[in-house]
């Protein structure tokens, strides 16, 4: 929303408008109006009676952008009715411990028939309490409105470009084309140099292995040749 102020207060009234009531709500972060403001996010978790819940959705939606949502329902049924038999039989057995203590003159007797008649009692508060929460919950529908607080973005529309902005992006486009092309031969130098070392080595054996060959071979032609006959002198 980017009225997130105006939507807080609009989320509270729509609620009790409908006669329902907020249970808890809290706001974190800065708004943008602020110094270092990036926005702010609240959530305000709500009770609505069961019959207005689908008039209160209709409300809210229309606050901002809904970006998510989610319904839960739980079915209670079988644990009230259980809840409801514990009841009944919790309260049957403390009238009996009432009519016992009643009767009792043992001093024994009535400390532990007080001790079991607290016991009972407490577990029939715990009953009613949770059957309380369960009608109040039935009745009740919690609804939480979580509002993110955002900042309308302006699109500015680039000018077009002078001749002198074309021609400095061909030259440095240049520049950067070159820089790229010497930086690839750099990496594919640096990347050939084991086969060039090994080139480098296979010559050099083959140079040490030829030379002492052509050497040897043209000693054995120069052997092979007869030499000249001496000249006869005349007398």
């Amino acid at each position: 929303t980017r009225r997130f102020d105006d939507d807080m207060a609009a989320v509270r009234q729509a609620c009790a408008a409908v006669g329902g009531y907020v249970e808890n709500a809290y706001v974190e972060g800065v708004g943008f109006g602020q110094p270092g403001g990036i926005g702010r996010t609240g959530t305000i978790t709500v009770r609505i009676p069961q019959t207005a819940y689908g008039q209160f959705l209709t409300e809210v939606s229309g606050l901002g952008q809904v970006t998510s949502s989610n319904e839960y329902t739980q079915d209670i049924t079988a644990q009230y009715v259980d809840f409801g038999i514990r009841l009944g039989t919790l309260e049957l057995q403390l009238e009996r411990l009432e009519d016992i203590l009643e009767k009792s003159e043992n001093l024994e007797d009535v400390v532990l028939l007080v001790q079991e008649i607290s016991n009972v009692t407490s577990q029939i508060e715990q009953i009613k309490g949770q059957l309380r929460l369960w009608d109040d919950l039935v009745d009740y529908s919690s609804v939480s409105v979580t509002l993110t607080e955002v900042q309308e973005s302006t699109i500015i529309e680039p000018a077009d470009p002078t001749l002198g902005d074309r021609m400095a992006v061909a030259f440095f486009g240049t520049l950067n084309a070159m820089k790229r092309g010497l930086q690839s031969f750099a990496v594919n130098t640096v990347g050939a140099t084991p086969y060039i070392v090994l080139l480098i080595a296979l010559a050099l054996i083959a140079v040490a292995i030829t030379v002492p060959l052509v050497r040897r071979r043209r000693a054995r032609a120069a052997a092979s040749v007869p030499a000249p006959a001496p000249k006869e002198e005349d007398e």
